[in-house]
């Protein structure tokens, strides 16, 4: 419908008797569609396993794959309480969730708080993953601690997180990060 709106707005710019070319097809957030009714039946599935089983690894998923739905539509709030519950439940079943999972939830809950304009809490989740070597998100963790950083108006420390994309060779193709972390770097200076 926005692609068709677009394309009359730009026939009428047109020249007389001729249409304009194609317009592409516009990005549209998430946010800005309701809910279909698929993703209506996967919520109700997600909330019926949390509050059927809260103290499972399989409900640590659920919240954060949940969390992930909620977060893409801007229900920041809610999408919080459930990353903070599957970061602070310790399963029942002795099933631990991996690391790598915990880093995705931590990351995720750090951009809600980014989205609310809560830099300081959002670095408090980011720093988490930066300052883990051996995580596969270490990179996503110390771009997001360096913004956060720049938004507290510590530049100082901004420039010692963003120095890894330029000074260390692990962290020089990171793709979606990399040259944005170079770039923050400079502005950072």
């Amino acid at each position: 419908e926005k692609q068709k709106q677009l394309q009359g707005e730009a026939d009428k710019k047109a020249a007389p008797g001729s249409k304009a070319p194609a317009v592409p097809l516009p990005n549209i957030d998430r946010a800005a569609i309701p809910v279909q009714p698929s993703e209506g039946k996967a919520r109700n599935v997600y909330q019926m396993l949390i509050g059927s089983y809260p103290d499972i690894l399989m409900a640590v998923e659920a919240r954060f794959e949940l969390a992930e739905m909620m977060a893409d539509r801007n229900e920041l709030d809610p999408a919080i309480k459930l990353l903070q519950e599957a970061l602070d439940k310790e399963p029942a079943d002795n099933k631990s969730p991996s690391p790598e999972l915990m880093d995705k939830m931590r990351i995720r809950l750090g951009s809600c708080f980014v989205s609310k304009k809560m830099p300081k809490e959002a670095l408090d989740k980011f720093a988490v993953v930066a300052d883990n070597p051996k995580s596969p998100l270490v990179a996503q963790g110390l771009y997001r601690a360096g913004e956060c950083h720049l938004d507290l108006g510590d530049n100082d420390k901004a420039i010692a997180r963003f120095m890894v994309f330029r000074d260390k060779p692990e962290f020089h193709n990171v793709p979606g990060v990399s040259d944005r972390a170079v770039l923050r770097l400079g502005h950072a200076y």
